[in-house]
């Protein structure tokens, strides 16, 4: 999937692998089949492991509990580490990526730390949509999930929702939005397209460029008409909106995003299949003059310099290196349709919400 937002400006994230690749559900493009499970060596981080990690860290970065599923460590040792950042004076309020497929308990942990931690549940809109999205044993997870979000949502506590666009949810545009319009508490809701390749095509699950960029259309269309922009912020327009890089160079965001594992090693984002030998990155060296090039797959500079000489570069300003590798070795209209997305998207964006703004009285 691509993970990285379309604003040039956000902060430095460290997403930590709590739960390494360990999870309740067994999702069709799961985003745990992209990890590094060699590097696995400890289940759950400990706590002394976890202040050592903590400590090397800028204080404006943020950090992101993920997994796996991050609340298989528990609520006493997730809690142990929030408050560990807490008193590190981390800037920037931890959070939390979860599936949503938890008890009833969890509820009330959210509750209970909602000024310390803030929560972002997994869902792909409606029933339907949700189809890739199984138990261990091969069971729909859809109606426990909303039923979480639902109590969630009746307790006032704030939330963000990634839902992953399939190959079933993106000629579901209406439905996805129609359901995420029923939350009275969302706040954020970042659409997320799933481009996973095997022997140079894509899966059963994953969809094309220019679907995901229909979809988006459609979406925003809906978000703007029926005025949903006022209840959450969309992704990824918003980000396009916010953004206040005026640079027309190729700007890099992979050094921006940083996973750590509970060995207390440092990777580069882990949409990187392929990092150099599996080295784990310095953390001293990295907040000093950090080279990264030096842990670039082979094929990253390509893919970088073909964004550099392209004539919408002043537009998109790039695009993420390894989706492109992924879906030139698809196909080159693959990449055609994927260049295309990412100058449109943020072409129609700014257009379409100003003319709607101007409207919104009428």
């Amino acid at each position: 999937m691509e993970v990285c937002s379309h604003n040039f400006n956000d902060p430095q994230t460290v997403s930590i692998k709590v739960s390494e690749t360990d999870c309740n559900l067994n999702c069709a493009y799961c985003y745990c089949s992209e990890t590094k499970t060699e590097f696995k060596k400890n289940k759950f981080f400990d706590v002394n492991n976890f202040k050592q990690a903590i400590s090397l860290l800028p204080k404006n970065t943020a950090i992101i509990f993920i997994g796996g599923e991050p609340t298989l460590i528990g609520k006493e040792l997730l809690l142990n580490f929030i408050n560990i950042i807490r008193e590190n004076n981390f800037s920037i309020k931890p959070s939390i990526l979860t599936n949503g497929y938890l008890a009833d308990e969890w509820v009330d942990f959210f509750y209970e730390n909602s000024d310390k931690l803030k929560l972002t549940v997994s869902i792909d809109g409606d029933e339907i949509s949700n189809n890739f999205r199984i138990s261990k044993d091969n069971n729909k997870v859809f109606n426990k999930v909303n039923d979480f979000i639902k109590s969630i949502d009746k307790k006032n506590i704030e939330f963000r929702c990634i839902a992953t666009v399939n190959s079933i949810s993106c000629f579901r545009a209406e439905h996805v939005m129609e359901h995420f319009s029923q939350y009275n508490n969302l706040k954020f809701l970042k659409l997320n397209p799933c481009y996973d390749t095997s022997e140079d095509q894509l899966k059963t699950f994953a969809i094309r460029p220019n679907e995901y960029l229909k979809f988006l259309k459609q979406c925003l269309q809906i978000w703007v008409k029926k005025r949903m922009y006022y209840k959450f912020e969309l992704e990824p327009f918003s980000s396009i909106l916010k953004d206040k890089d005026s640079s027309q160079n190729f700007e890099f965001k992979c050094p921006k995003f940083l996973s750590l594992y509970s060995n207390g090693d440092f990777f580069l984002c882990d949409t990187i299949k392929k990092q150099v030998d599996n080295k784990p990155i310095d953390i001293y060296e990295f907040n000093n003059n950090f080279q990264f090039e030096k842990f670039y797959p082979y094929y990253f500079k390509d893919e970088i310099d073909d964004c550099k000489k392209c004539n919408n570069i002043r537009i998109c300003k790039g695009g993420c290196p390894e989706i492109k590798h992924r879906l030139r070795e698809c196909g080159n209209e693959f990449i055609k349709e994927y260049c295309f997305y990412r100058k449109t998207i943020r072409e129609i964006t700014t257009n379409f919400i100003r003319y709607f703004k101007i409207n919104d009285t009428k």
